[in-house]
Formats: structure tokens, C-alpha cells, sequence
């Protein structure tokens, strides 16, 4: 059964977080959306395959609006996987998989650098290395029955955070060399969506090549956890066991 709860950290964020399934540890990293929600279905169908699985809103965001400022603003990918550890700790989560697309794939890669020991492996979804120029128009491009599917709560959410968003997740990309991803100690996995523009995160698949990471053709697009929900949670689940 789905748990939705509050818990507050010790630097002064309290967190909405929500946690279905028992078994070894899955954590979905939010994107620069910042809600948990969109890992909705994706969860349950997780859950159900063993794991015990955790989301959360960002800091600032959603349900975590009680947050100090200095927890959405001036980011770093540490400083934001500094925050996620910190809710780690206060959830008793030692080691887990960390799931992250686009800025969530950013906070994975700096979990999986700076905090290795708590990281048992991490999947990567075409995470922005720099911000192309029609970044904003590709986050509108996906399924339309999806989007619906979130329901008007989730939409007005969302509505509300996107200026707070823009400002504080849309500046953590960050040009991983391949040097700096061959250290990563955490093995990493890398997919890319079978209908994105590949102009758009083509780096991803040639950084992913050059270091040696696996790289995966995931259906759809930038949110297959929303879009495709089943084939997102077989992919996890798949992964993740690889290294149990």
C-alpha cells in the first residue's frame, strides 16, 4: 500500500514523500518538475515487483514548499544530492538504486560521485549536459493522454512551480567528461527515448559510448515513467537485480 507522509530534515525542509512495496531500495529522483507524482503508476508497478520504492517533491516545489530558500536557489548538483542524502538518513535508506531523468539524472551523478557507499547502482535518462535552446519547447513534446492522465491537481502544481523551477533546476547541467564518469565507483546505466530529437541529448549517447555505460532505447520520449509506465518499471527492475 502507498504511504504518503511528511518528514522534516535538519535543514529545515520538510519533504512529501511516498514510499510503496517492501524489498531492497528504489529511489525516483524527481526532474526539474520537482513532483513525485508522475512516477504515479510506475511505482506500484515497481513495488509489486519486489522493491521497496521512494519518491519525493523537490525542495521548494509542490508539496515541499516549506523549505528554507537556500534549498531551491544558487543549485549545484551536490548541493541538491546533499539535500537527497539528508532525506536518506532521516528515512533510514543506507543503500539504494537511484532512478534520475534529465536534472534528476544530474543529482543521480553526483549521488553516485560524492556518496558512492550509498548508492548500489544508478540509471540515467537524458540528462542535460549544457541547456540547448529549445530545451523549453521539448519538455511541452509528449503524450497528450499522459499529460491528462496527471490529473488538475498535479497540472496546478506544476503550473506553480515553473518559474521557481526554471530558475534553481535548469541551471544544474553540468558537462560530464568521460574521464569524471569512468571514476563513478556505482555502475551506471544509460537510456535515451526511442522517439527523442536525438539532436537533443545525441552527447548522451556518445558519452555514455566513450565511458563504457550501457546505454538503453526506452519507449517514448523525456518522461517515459509517465508516458510508458510498464516497459519504465520492467527496465528498473531488470537493472536493478542485476545487481543485488
Amino acid at each position: 500500500m502507498r504511504k504518503s507522509f511528511e518528514t522534516e530534515t535538519p535543514d529545515g525542509i520538510t519533504w512529501h514523500c511516498e514510499q510503496e512495496g517492501t524489498g531492497p531500495h528504489i529511489v525516483l529522483v524527481p526532474d526539474a518538475f520537482g513532483d513525485c507524482h508522475f512516477f504515479d503508476k510506475s511505482m506500484s508497478l515497481l513495488a509489486a515487483s519486489g522493491f521497496t520504492v521512494t519518491s519525493y517533491d523537490s525542495p521548494g516545489l509542490s508539496r515541499s514548499t516549506r523549505a528554507p530558500p537556500e534549498s531551491y536557489t544558487d543549485l549545484t548538483p551536490e548541493k541538491v544530492a546533499g539535500f537527497v542524502l539528508g532525506l536518506l538518513d532521516a528515512l533510514g535508506i543506507d543503500v539504494a538504486t537511484f532512478w534520475g531523468g534529465s536534472a534528476g539524472g544530474v543529482v543521480a551523478l553526483a549521488l553516485a560521485t560524492a556518496h558512492p557507499a550509498r548508492v548500489r547502482n544508478a540509471l540515467l535518462h537524458e540528462v542535460p549536459t549544457f541547456l540547448p535552446a529549445p530545451f523549453a519547447a521539448a519538455l511541452g513534446r509528449s503524450d497528450d493522454a499522459a499529460w491528462r492522465a496527471l490529473g488538475d491537481d498535479c497540472h496546478d502544481r506544476l503550473w506553480r512551480n515553473s518559474p521557481r523551477s526554471a530558475r534553481a533546476y535548469w541551471r544544474l547541467p553540468r558537462p560530464w567528461s568521460t574521464a569524471q564518469l569512468r571514476q563513478i565507483r556505482p555502475p551506471l546505466a544509460w537510456s535515451v527515448g526511442n522517439a527523442t530529437p536525438m539532436g537533443l541529448y545525441f552527447d548522451n549517447v556518445v558519452r555514455a559510448a566513450e565511458a563504457e555505460i550501457p546505454l538503453t532505447l526506452l519507449r517514448d520520449m523525456h518522461f517515459p515513467y509517465v508516458t510508458a509506465p510498464a516497459e519504465f518499471a520492467e527496465y528498473v527492475a531488470r537493472v536493478t537485480r542485476q545487481y543485488l
